[in-house]
């Protein structure tokens, strides 16, 4: 990384990197477009925009959210946010958490529908606080592990989590992907 950078401001200068041209609405909300560029070879003339719901790792010392069974884990992610209204939800949830030992700031970059259709199994009423928990092993798999009891960690993530490889709790797909926002720019500018 080099450069020390607080997370939100690696996230700003990552988009921007990227040729985005960012409005900050509020504290971690952000409206990202790219009018006049080229995503994905499709030239863009007007000004598609997309919304991000940006949040921070924030780990609380009265909540265990670590292994019980001494399952390696290179990294973990803690997260509290408000379940936003059907009016008011982002396009896309941009997650970051530390990876000290690789001395890195990850990334969990997801669609709204996409994180909500996978967390379903909790309750989730819009205006509602929500935790969730990511472990990140050292094989580069990202998992979803709130709640996770001693008995399902052990089954699905001992052996590199291989049972829970492909499930609704694996979400290494997501991991510091940020072509999924570049695709979903260029697919609301050619709609």
């Amino acid at each position: 990384m080099g450069t020390k950078y607080t997370h939100k401001e690696f996230l700003i200068s990552s988009l921007k990197s990227m040729g985005f041209n960012i409005k900050q609405n509020s504290v971690d909300s952000f409206q990202l477009n790219m009018s006049n560029r080229q995503i994905n070879d499709h030239s863009i003339k007007s000004k598609h925009k997309i919304s991000i719901q940006y949040i921070e790792s924030k780990i609380d010392e009265n909540h265990h959210v670590d292994s019980r069974n001494n399952t390696p884990i290179k990294a973990i992610g803690c997260f509290n946010f408000i379940i936003p209204t059907p009016n008011n939800s982002p396009d896309f949830f941009v997650f970051s958490f530390n990876n000290q030992k690789d001395s890195n700031i990850e990334f969990i970059i997801l669609l709204h529908d996409e994180l909500m259709r996978r967390l379903s199994k909790f309750t989730l009423k819009p205006g509602n606080e929500i935790q969730v928990v990511f472990w990140l092993l050292p094989n580069g798999k990202l998992f979803e592990t709130t709640k996770i009891s001693c008995e399902a960690e052990w089954y699905y993530l001992s052996g590199d989590g291989a049972m829970a490889t492909g499930t609704d709790i694996d979400y290494t797909e997501f991991l510091n992907n940020w072509e999924s926002i570049k695709v979903k720019l260029a697919s609301s500018a050619t709609s």
